[in-house]
């Protein structure tokens, strides 16, 4: 699951809306939302959460992607198991 989620929320990220799927210049990613409130709490010192290195909300950087794929096999499967029981769950709440 590592990789699928924002490590400061732990929600899954989206490829639109406030949650965006978004990067720092380190690599590391975290919904847009997110970091950005992170940064702006650490106004002078924003470090990143998860490497420590300095960086600033400039420094944000919203990425576009289709899709989630892995190089190997099981990581595959695993993402396709989660996506099926994510959109389950969608179903289900607007059963709701």
């Amino acid at each position: 699951m590592d990789g699928l989620f924002c490590s400061i929320c732990l929600e899954p990220w989206t490829n639109d809306g406030d949650h965006h799927i978004s990067c720092l210049p380190c690599g590391h990613l975290f919904g847009m939302s997110c970091i950005k409130r992170w940064l702006r709490q650490r106004s002078n010192s924003g470090k990143c959460p998860q490497c420590n290195k300095k960086c600033m909300l400039k420094d944000v950087r919203k990425l576009f992607v289709s899709q989630i794929v892995s190089v190997d096999e099981e990581s595959q499967k695993r993402i396709r198991s989660l996506e099926a029981k994510c959109d389950s769950l969608e179903k289900k709440v607007k059963i709701f």
